[in-house]
């Protein structure tokens, strides 16, 4: 065992000296790359060598990317991924959901602790990956959130109920002229790129609860509904309970409004 440095004596004269010793001992003789040159790059930029030793351990340079940009490529090459699974053999559909969970683990652990860039990653629905690995009629996209649900009637807006969550009691629609049809218990509004739209979903779908989803981008109707119980701003997530409209709600009363009993 190397003995400790002496107290006094500079870093650069103990490892000097360290070295010096070891080389009057032998120990470095024989090593690979001795009196050799550095191999020079097959690149011209300063990553070069980062690359080569990717390529000695084995390891995809998809490690370089951040980890949304990880998780973003992992999920739109999902159906390319599990294709070399043969349906025929016994615990296949078994391997492809464990495939699809431990992707899900990690997409999770992204959002509840997001690094840029800020990405809109969803988690990966088990089911519609499975059929669209077996090429059914339900292989649909397993990251889309589904298909959108009613917009619910026009809001009139209520004293905040707290400081992160305000709430509006929905009211009849006024453009029907009548009252609207009714809306499911829960619905959540988002849109893409939203952190807190993607940990509020990324819990609820680890607790198997899946409440309407609509993207106000791509309805006009369900942005002015958000706009008209958030102060004229389209904060999301805002989700409507029972009629009643919760924006930037804590999760946990959403969990609680979409259990039963």
């Amino acid at each position: 065992m190397t003995e400790r440095k002496p107290a006094g004596t500079t870093v650069e004269s103990w490892v000097e000296r360290q070295i010096r010793v070891a080389t009057e001992r032998g120990d470095l003789d024989g090593l690979p790359g001795t009196g050799k040159p550095i191999p020079p790059s097959r690149t011209d930029d300063d990553m070069g060598w980062v690359r080569r030793k990717l390529e000695e351990e084995g390891l995809s340079t998809d490690a370089l990317l951040p980890i949304s940009l990880q998780l973003r490529r992992e999920v739109d090459e999902l159906p390319r991924t599990v294709a070399d699974i043969d349906p025929r053999t016994p615990g296949a559909e078994n391997e492809v959901r464990a495939h699809v969970a431990e992707l899900n683990r990690r997409i999770a652990e992204w959002m509840r602790a997001p690094s840029p860039p800020m990405l809109p990653i969803g988690l990966v629905d088990a089911d519609s990956a499975v059929a669209r690995w077996r090429g059914g009629p339900g292989a649909a996209d397993p990251a889309d959130p589904g298909p959108a649900a009613p917009v619910p009637p026009a809001a009139r807006t209520a004293r905040p109920a707290r400081k992160e969550a305000r709430t509006a009691e929905v009211s009849d629609d006024p453009c029907t002229g009548g009252t609207a049809a009714p809306a499911p218990r829960v619905t959540v509004y988002w849109r893409p790129g939203c952190v807190f739209c993607q940990r509020l979903r990324a819990i609820l779908w680890a607790r198997r609860l899946r409440p309407a989803m609509i993207n106000i981008r791509d309805d006009a109707r369900a942005a002015a509904f958000v706009r008209s119980v958030a102060d004229g701003n389209e904060t999301v997530p805002t989700v409507v309970i029972d009629g009643v409209a919760h924006v930037n709600p804590a999760p946990r009363s959403v969990v609680a409004a979409l259990r039963p009993g």
